[in-house]
């Protein structure tokens, strides 16, 4: 089920540069939140895995963290 979750979300995303459209909006802030999750710790796991196999979420996730994050330095 998760990887089909990713696959719709990655789909909507080859189409469009944030969810809704050009500008983020405050249902972007909820993808970046879970999208963090998965990213940032220094952990391996099934469902980060899972992530990677669809470019466009971590498309959406590099281009949008120094939006909602300016100030975030890893």
């Amino acid at each position: 089920r998760a990887r089909s979750d990713l696959q719709a979300i990655a789909a909507f995303l080859d189409e469009r540069r944030f969810l809704l459209g050009d500008t983020p909006t405050t249902v972007d802030a909820t993808g970046i939140a879970f999208l963090a999750n998965l990213y940032e710790p220094p952990l391996q796991s099934e469902l980060r895995e899972m992530a990677a196999e669809f470019p466009s979420l971590r498309r959406y996730y590099d281009e949008l963290r120094p939006i909602a994050f300016p100030d975030w330095k890893l």
